[in-house]
């Protein structure tokens, strides 16, 4: 866990300084809260903005820095002094120098000492970045900063380069760097206050029921924890001493800061003005003044929307004081040309909106309204009045905007409009109440009349009374009878006396209207302003603003009458500047926030302006088409009680056209008002193909047969208009969406003429009727706050098309239609004249191709396969053809953007569907749609589209840097747009389902895309690689700078940046994926990585997925031929430090978790990926040069002042029990790649607390095991078992790196904490069986179309253990969500059993992985502690625990088959130090029996063990069963031994009885079984299982008490038929060789040598005839030769089979049985005399000294010094049998003499024993085993010999020698 300090805004600064921790700056806090993936939990960021510091910041944000005083002076010195902070002479910081420049800053700016020292502290800590953003090292680079152009026009962009590289210790340069992060901070304690109270202030919004602005269901970024600041810092600004509100006190302080701003942009900085000032620094004062004051304004604005009371007077008055002081900022004139375009749009937008909240409209006509029934309302002129109680404050505001509107100020037209409008309902009231108070005195009198006598009849005064207005009635109250003018009245006669031209109300809202033309400046506040400066908490600002802007035009509807700019500016305020693209995902509960959603609710605007526009449709079109548009793509729905849209549209009822002159119809008058009636039909659409308008009418007698729609005889309608012609609205009740697609189906036979007569253009009306569809179409469905599909109403979207079709022919409908459109627009020739509108028709298809891909997709792939849009028919693209002709030249690509944007859709769509459009196709009509996924669809035909789509979409980003735009948001939307496709298409194919095949996979639609995909940035040749685009996009991301006011843009471009790095990350993973050898693209990335880590240094949101790509980058170069470019000669040796201290900076705040794992894998990925330089940075903190002085790589560490992550990475893990699993997961695997890669990296564990925390995790991890229950607990076991895993691992390469250096000490103190590993680490996995084996099932029975391996996660992303392990759960949701089964209810869908599966399956990894390190620590512990007899009973246990838990297993077999191989191999290793250290002991003994019981019950036929799926395992138990069996034979020569310290003794019988049945299973059965198996397919078997059987038959045989029991052993072996099987596989080895060797033969004869050891079994195979059979093997030819075979010749085994293998089986057979069988063996030998002379002539030490004579003299080998005994001793025996003869039963000519020359021998024996110098040169080892005799000393000292090898070639011979001297004949 990251540190918590007392104050996290200023924490400690020796912390600080010594990287312990980084500073948050303001700009890092807005950067988090606006991009909430930086950090998701926000736990830094609740911690800092709980800060009492950080919050009084807040508070005075508009002063946020004090002036200096005395205290803050001895606080500075404090903070800064020798006890506080400790100077270093070699230190990363000068503290001297940060106090001088921090008073230098305090005194220059005027700011407290303390809050300079913060600024100097983080303009120091921001120095690394700094350099890195100055470094340049590579003239490619600098060629392409050159080309690019996106800079230049980026507005606000600063440079990124403050000077070289060296400039950080000139003072000038850093001083002003320290000016510029002090100018930075201002502006974003602004830009954060306003963030936090908006929150706040949201919170409790009516729209919102409750939920905070940006907590939608289903999203992280939930920020209600703000509330608590933000509500002290309103109370803070609210809490007044001398009354009642402060927050309008706080808005009159505001008001004075911006003034304030205006005078500091006159009059400059004033700094550095002792040396003339700094040109750079003016320019950064003068932007910072206009930005300060926009954010200030954005504060005002949200405090005064927020609240419904009206304001003060004070508010009002200094608000609008100013602006008439500074004329509302109309002639403002920045000093810097670039600053005036950027800035000058969002100052005057917020003087008009807040100018506009200030006057609070609404709230002001509803308190005209109470105020004028009340007769006790007093003027006031307290400042804490209300301003429209004020006079003086009501007479002062009619100055400012009577000479607002004569000036015709823009910026003023809205708060003329809003006060002309609260004046013009303040003078209705004011007349209201006069006319009341009169009619109140005439009664008065009336009643002294008539009490006087004077009446006639009294029936006068109800009459009078009956007749007064509803209004005046409701107006006047009981108690308004003082004759005293009302308050109203005294206010409207100060109006009344302003000078102006008439009536100065309606002067006001003439030249509002009339002359500034207001709603022509609202459209453009609406299109320009609200959107682009508005975008914070996912656009409300700016939603609020149009809401402001909506009410304004409410206001105005009740005084001015339906006019074509008050319904532009409404449509503009409906739609903002969203198009279709930016609408479609906004999640549902954003909806109630739209102005739409208002309007729809409002039965006045409803009536004045949306059934105005109704009423005048179809004559003006447009209008009320584009209405209906901007109110469906909001997707807002009008409250229960009223019509819906759709609803709306179903059901118009009227008619509004010109009545041609031609069509009969007779005139009526009703109600004084002109009518018409139809005499005869009137056709208004017609099917026939004409070359005119849309909308033109027929009489009846025309084209009766094509009547499309028609007005039949006898409707009547209202005249309008007769000015030229008559305009009628029929009251005729129709379809209007029937009638749209009529209009639509005429306009593929219309060719669009303009009427001069007409305005109307036709190609906008059917634009705007697909775009209204479309909208239609879109507001079925619901997004939640992921942006994914929630919820689509099929239904109603059919019900949308039906209705829009049923106009039509019986074979159309209106998805043909439009597509029919769509087809016939993109063959027209482009008008240049006409501009973006000559292809609206094709952007507006587009939206509806995209809408109708969500409901019908299957209809979309149909018409793409058959357009001529992407030129499938082997023709030229027509989309290509309309960008080329018209989007290129005008440099707006609008038809682009939006089609890419399908693109995607479609390519999302390929895989969503792909499951249900495997099922079978079932007939349906029309429009039904029984599976959404378009079942049936031909793949060949998608395949096709994605392919070309994919192509295009290359080709696009390889060519759009050529390319020129008019708006650089649309280049950044393609761009990132055609990126993701890629990006998509190769995830897709690659990331899910490990088939090689592509095409087989259930997105095989994506393979050819996939595989274009990599031809083109994969597998080119090294000049047609398109690696140019991917720099100049990232070299443009380097641009980047965080935008306090162009937030939108910043983000587009970062969007941009991030799209194309994760493409370039994913192309590498793709190839490394695809095991192809790094190529082109790699290693220009590599040698382009000084542009990466710029990207790294210019902003936090792309650290991650720099940090991605650069680690799959080091990863690709794997292999030993793959040598990748050096990253630090690629960065720049000048980079690579302050890259290194900046992972180490941020690592050390690890509430970025997403960061702190890209940091700590990229770091694993640099040490163990052969960057050797980049690796001593990292490790060490040192230049390699400086690390490599040294002869101690680990002392480098303490040495520098970079802190190296190495060093970070122990200290954390000295607090391994507070780390949270994951962070620890990722510095150990950190830790142990260094280590695995650089030794001495273990040398540095030993600094610090980290081996005693790391073994004292085991112990803790071993108590959570049994005591832990919690539900978090339990969520994490997976990756706490990963992390005790590491754990071992670590400790277990220390140990051995210990081992090495003699030193056991910690080894020692080790076997405390080991219980944990002994007991748990070999047993079972928790695996659920039920659970995989039903979800399987089940699974399979919901979804035949797939299979649950289908959505197995590949290699090709790294995933952590948990519930997202094995199985991808989010791509299975995209696929399969189409069905119920799915989701499930009560947590019993499929997703939930797929998660309990994945972490199921991560807990079984988790428990591999640990096997797997602890096999590591077992036995590297059983080196070091070989003597240590605690130690030897953990050996045997974990032995035992092993082998218990292979036999109990129950996993399934790809499971069990990993873990049972790893207990095993870990068994057989510990087994094998047994062995070594105790073999005689009982313990060791105790295996034999569970070894045998794991081998028996897992294999039980083990005949066929060897040659099944299991035979490594079965060959591990095997080896394991071997050195058991030796344990037990080595124990026979003492048998007091049998019984062990405190062990029973050894059960003899049952060891036996166990023994035999290994001979019985594993060697008689299991000989044959190989054998046989063999001779079916030589691949099955390995030598190896031979080799493993005979040394099982022969330390079997050596146990004490198996030879007893002879008949069992006969039997065993007979039945089995096993010496005829080794006989024959003799008989086969010349035909079985292996690269020519007859190693088959070797084996066979030395199996029988090992069954002739035992008498019984060789009296078995005598009988058998066992020499006859050997004799006839073609093998045995070979010693047959002339001069036999040598050791040398080939095939060098020949040799071995005699010496070793067909002797010694002589031997034991004349041991065996004795002289009955000398006589068949000597005849057996004398069929290879030749071989026999050989050798005795091998040792003519005359002929080794000459080397001419004989080829074996050329060196001696041990088993040329074995035959030698061996064939004396057979000798010997025969010789001695002969000379017996009858004497014992045999006949002495039997007995064949085997003639050679002993005498020779013996002298030729020991001339070499004699000449032992010589004899030393020519002995060579031939075998591993005689290797390692070479290297050991030997038995004996008194040998005289210099190693074991030679010892025992020199025993041979003496031997021999003795015996022929004993037996010299």
């Amino acid at each position: 866990m990251a540190p918590i300090w007392e104050s996290e805004y200023f924490p400690p600064l020796e912390h600080c300084l010594n990287g312990d921790l980084q500073l948050l700056s303001w700009r890092d806090v807005f950067s988090r809260l606006n991009q909430p993936s930086l950090d998701r939990k926000h736990v830094r960021l609740r911690r800092y903005l709980a800060d009492d510091d950080a919050v009084e910041v807040l508070n005075n944000c508009l002063s946020p820095f004090p002036p200096a005083t005395p205290q803050s002076k001895t606080t500075f010195d404090t903070r800064t002094s020798a006890i506080s902070i400790t100077p270093t002479p070699r230190g990363r910081y000068d503290i001297q120098q940060m106090k001088e420049d921090t008073l230098w800053l305090s005194k220059e700016v005027g700011i407290d000492e303390l809050s300079s020292l913060r600024i100097t502290v983080l303009d120091w800590q921001a120095g690394p970045a700094v350099q890195i953003l100055q470094e340049s090292n590579d003239s490619q680079l600098n060629n392409l900063a050159r080309k690019d152009t996106l800079q230049k026009a980026t507005c606000g962009t600063k440079p990124l380069d403050g000077g070289d590289t060296n400039s950080s210790n000139d003072s000038r340069v850093r001083r002003t760097r320290i000016l510029q992060s002090y100018i930075s901070e201002r502006q974003y304690v602004l830009k954060v206050a306003g963030f936090v109270v908006f929150q706040t202030l949201c919170k409790g919004s009516p729209e919102r029921k409750g939920k905070s602005v940006l907590s939608d269901e289903g999203s992280s970024d939930d920020f209600s924890w703000l509330n608590t600041t933000g509500t002290t810092i309103i109370h803070s600004w609210l809490s007044d001493k001398t009354g009642p509100s402060v927050k309008s006190n706080w808005l009159v302080t505001a008001t004075a800061a911006l003034q304030t701003r205006l005078e500091a942009l006159r009059d400059g900085s004033g700094c550095f003005k002792d040396s003339g000032g700094d040109k750079g620094i003016e320019i950064a004062w003068t932007e910072n003044q206009p930005i300060e004051m926009v954010h200030i304004m954005q504060l005002m604005f949200i405090l005064i929307q927020s609240n419904p009371d009206i304001p003060r007077s004070d508010v009002v008055l200094e608000w609008f004081r100013f602006m008439y002081r500074c004329n509302f900022l109309e002639h403002l004139q920045l000093p810097v040309e670039d600053h005036q375009k950027a800035y000058i749009v969002p100052l005057r937008g917020y003087v008009a909106v807040v100018s506009l909240v200030m006057l609070k409209v609404s709230s002001a006509q509803q308190f005209l309204q109470v105020i004028s029934s009340d007769s006790l309302s007093r003027a006031s002129s307290a400042e804490s009045a209300l301003y429209l109680q004020n006079p003086e404050a009501i007479q002062e505001l009619n100055d400012v905007f009577s000479e607002a509107a004569k000036q015709g100020a823009q910026g003023a037209s809205l708060a003329v409009l809003a006060w002309s409008i609260i004046l013009q309902t303040l003078r209705e009231f004011a007349n209201v109440s006069n006319d009341g108070r009169r009619l109140e005195r005439s009664e008065l009198t009336a009643d002294a009349y008539d009490s006087a006598g004077y009446g006639e009849d009294g029936g006068n005064e109800e009459t009078s009374r009956g007749e007064r207005s509803s209004v005046d009635h409701h107006l006047i109250t009981r108690g308004n009878t003082s004759p005293q003018p009302t308050f109203l009245e005294d206010m409207l006669e100060k109006v009344n006396t302003v000078q102006s031209d008439g009536d100065f109300i309606a002067y006001l809202a003439r030249k509002a209207v009339d002359e500034i033309h207001v709603f022509v400046v609202i459209a453009h506040l609406a299109l320009d302003f609200c959107m682009p400066f508005g975008t914070e908490h996912h656009g409300r600002v700016g939603l609020k603003m149009r809401l402001s802007l909506l009410e304004l035009i409410r206001s105005a509807s009740e005084f001015i009458t339906y006019q074509s700019d008050i319904l532009s500016a409404t449509l503009a305020v409906l739609t903002g500047s969203d198009r279709y693209w930016d609408t479609f995902k906004r999640p549902k509960q954003s909806y109630e926030a739209e102005p739409a959603f208002v309007f729809l609710n409002d039965q006045f605007l409803m009536e004045t302006l949306f059934a105005q526009a109704r009423s005048r449709f179809p004559y003006e079109s447009l209008p009320f088409l584009e209405l209906c548009r901007a109110l469906a793509i909001s997707r807002a729905s009008p409250q229960e009680d009223r019509p819906s849209l759709k609803s709306t549209l179903d059901d118009m009822a009227s008619y509004t056209c010109a009545l041609p002159s031609d069509v009969p119809s007779n005139e009526q008058w009703k109600d004084g008002m002109p009518h018409r009636e139809l005499a005869s039909d009137l056709v208004i659409l017609s099917d026939q193909p004409i070359q005119k308008r849309l909308m033109y009418s027929f009489t009846g007698s025309d084209l009766d047969d094509n009547t499309m729609f028609q007005l039949p005889a006898g409707t009547a309608g209202v005249v309008v208009s007769n000015d030229s012609s008559f305009i009628v609205m029929w009251h005729y009740r129709y379809s209007g969406l029937s009638y749209m697609g009529q209009i639509l189906r005429g306009a593929l036979n219309v060719e669009y003429v303009p009427s001069k007569s007409n305005p109307e253009d036709s190609i906008l009306v059917t634009a705007e009727i697909i775009g209204l569809i479309s909208a239609l179409l879109m507001s079925t469905c619901q997004w939640n706050a992921n942006g994914d599909i929630a919820s689509k109403d099929v239904d109603q979207a059919q019900a949308v098309l039906e209705e829009a079709s049923t106009g039509l022919n019986r074979n159309q409908d209106i998805i043909s239609v439009v597509f029919a459109i769509f087809e016939k627009e993109l063959h027209k020739p482009p008008s240049i004249a006409q501009g973006e509108d000559s292809i609206v028709i094709l952007m507006r298809c587009n939206e509806f191709m995209h809408a109708l891909l969500i409901i019908l997709p299957a209809r979309v792939w149909s018409f793409l396969s058959r357009s001529s849009l992407l030129g499938l028919d082997g023709k030229e693209s027509r989309l290509s053809s309309v960008v080329a002709s018209t989007e290129i030249v005008s440099g707006r690509f609008g038809f682009l953007s939006g089609f890419m944007r399908c693109c995607e859709s479609l390519v999302d769509d390929a895989v969503t569907n792909a499951v249900s459009r495997k099922a079978k196709p079932v007939a349906k009509t029309r429009f039904e749609q029984r599976d959404n996924g378009g079942s049936g669809l031909p793949e060949v035909s998608m395949r096709k589209v994605l392919l070309h789509i994919t192509r295009i979409t290359v080709d696009i980003f390889e060519s759009i840097h050529g390319w020129k735009f008019e708006l650089l948001q649309e280049k950044l939307e393609i761009t990132a747009t055609v990126s993701w496709i890629m990006h998509k298409i190769l995830q897709y194919c690659f990331g899910m389902d490990d088939n090689p095949s592509l095409g087989t996979k259930l997105i095989g639609s994506l393979a050819p895309a996939a595989e274009h995909l990599i031809k083109t940035f994969l597998l080119q040749s090294n000049l047609e690689i398109p690696i140019q685009p991917f720099l100049r996009t990232l070299l443009e991301g380097v641009s980047t700078e965080e935008q306090s006011i162009f937030v939108d843009f910043s983000d587009r471009q970062k969007a941009q940046t991030i799209a194309v790095l994760k493409l370039s990350g994913t192309l590498t993973k793709v190839r490394k994926y695809i095991r192809c050898p790094p190529g082109l693209f790699e290693k220009a990335l590599i040698k382009s990585s000084s542009i990466l880590i710029k990207l790294y240094a210019v902003n936090e949101v792309y650290r991650v997925h720099v940090l991605e790509l650069l680690e799959s980058l080091m990863q690709g170069f794997r292999s030993q031929d793959d040598l990748p470019p050096s990253l630090v000669a690629s960065c720049g040796s000048n980079s690579v430090g302050p890259f290194v201290e900046m992972l180490g900076a941020f690592n050390t705040q690890s509430d970025n978790r997403l960061l702190s794992v890209a940091i700590w894998r990229f770091a694993s990925a640099v040490v163990s990926q052969r960057q050797q330089w980049f690796a001593i940075y990292l490790l060490t903190g040192s230049t390699p040069r400086q690390a490599l002085k040294g002869n101690d790589l680990s002392k480098s560490i303490a040495l520098h002042e970079v802190r190296p992550l190495l060093r970070i990475a122990i200290d954390r893990l000295s607090l391994i029990n507070k780390l949270r699993p994951w962070e620890a997961i990722n510095i150990l695997e950190f830790v142990r790649s260094a280590a695995d890669f650089w030794p001495w990296v273990l040398t540095s564990l030993k600094e610090g607390t980290f081996l005693t925390s790391a073994s004292a995790y085991l112990t803790s991890i071993d108590r959570s095991a049994v005591s832990d229950s919690d539900a978090q607990t339990q969520s994490e076991e997976p990756q706490r078992l990963q992390v005790a895993s590491l754990v071992v691992n670590i400790l277990a390469m220390y140990v051995h790196a210990c081992r090495e250096k003699g030193d056991i000490l910690f080894a020692t103190k080790l076997q405390s904490d080991l219980t944990y590993l002994i007991q748990h680490a070999v047993a079972a996995p928790k695996y659920n069986a039920s659970l995989h084996s039903s979800l399987r099932k089940n699974f399979e029975l919901k979804f035949p179309q797939c299979n649950l391996s289908d959505f197995k996660r590949t290699s090709l992303e790294h995933w952590p253990l948990g519930h997202e392990y094995y199985y991808h759960t989010q791509m299975a949701g995209q696929m399969l969500s189409f069905d119920p089964a799915w989701s499930g209810k009560a947590q019993q869908g499929f997703v939930e059993e797929l998660s309990r599966a994945n972490f199921n399956l991560s807990i079984v990894e988790g428990r591999v992985n640990l096997l797997h390190s602890w096999e590591f620590l077992a036995v590297e512990l059983s080196f070091s502690l070989k003597n240590d007899a605690k130690f030897h009973t953990t050996l045997i246990v974990v032995i035992h625990g092993c082998l218990h838990a292979n036999a109990e297993d129950t996993l399934p077999d790809p499971v069990f088959r990993r873990l049972a191989q790893s207990r095993a191999d870990l068994a057989f290793a510990l087994a094998q130090q047994a062995l070594k250290i105790i073999p005689r002991s009982a313990e060791a003994k105790s295996i034999l029996e569970p070894t045998w019981n794991a081998l028996r019950l897992h294999a039980p036929a083990l005949g066929t063990a060897l040659v099944g799926s299991d035979a490594d395992y079965n060959r591990t138990l095997l080896k394991l069963l071997y050195v058991a069996l030796q344990i037990h034979a080595l124990g026979n020569s003492k048998p007091e031994d049998r019984k062990g310290r405190g062990v029973e003794a050894v059960n003899v019988p049952r060891v036996e009885r166990i023994v035999l049945e290994i001979l019985g299973i594993v060697v008689a059965q299991g000989f044959r079984s190989l054998t046989t198996a063999l001779h079916d397919d030589v691949s099955r078997v390995l030598p190896m299982d031979f080799a493993l059987i005979n040394a099982i038959l022969r330390t079997a045989l050596c146990i004490h008490g198996v030879e007893g029991h002879s008949i069992q052993l006969i039997s065993q072996f007979t039945d089995d038929q096993t010496a005829r099987y080794a006989a024959t596989l003799l008989s086969w080895s010349d035909q079985l060789t292996v690269n020519n060797d007859p190693v088959y033969g070797e084996l066979s004869v030395m199996f029988l040598t090992e069954l002739s050891a035992a008498p019984a079994l060789a009296e078995s195979i005598a009988v058998e005839g066992i020499l006859a059979q050997i004799s006839n093997a073609a093998l045995m030819d070979y010693f047959r030769r002339p001069r036999g075979i040598g050791p040398s010749e080939e095939p060098t085994r020949m040799h071995r089979i005699w010496s070793r293998g067909v002797l010694p089986l002589v031997l034991n057979l004349l041991k065996a049985i004795g002289a009955p069988i000398a006589g068949e063996i000597s005849g057996f030998l004398a069929q290879f005399q030749n071989q026999i002379s050989r050798t005795a002539n091998s040792f003519d030490v005359k002929a080794n000294r000459n080397l001419k004579s004989s080829i074996d003299m050329n060196y001696v080998t041990f088993n040329l010094a074995s035959e030698a005994h061996s064939l004396t001793l057979i000798t010997i025996i025969l010789d001695s049998f002969r000379e017996a003869g009858p004497g014992i039963g045999v006949n002495a000519a039997d007995i064949i003499t085997l003639v050679w020359d002993k005498a020779q021998m013996r002298e030729d024996l020991l001339s070499w024993m004699q000449q032992r110098k010589a004899l030393r040169e020519t002995i060579v080892a031939t075998n591993e085993r005689e290797e390692a005799w070479l290297g050991e000393k030997p038995l004996s000292s008194d040998s005289g010999a210099e190693n074991r090898l030679e010892e025992k070639i020199v025993a041979e011979f003496s031997a021999t020698a003795t015996l022929l001297s004993d037996h010299e004949i």
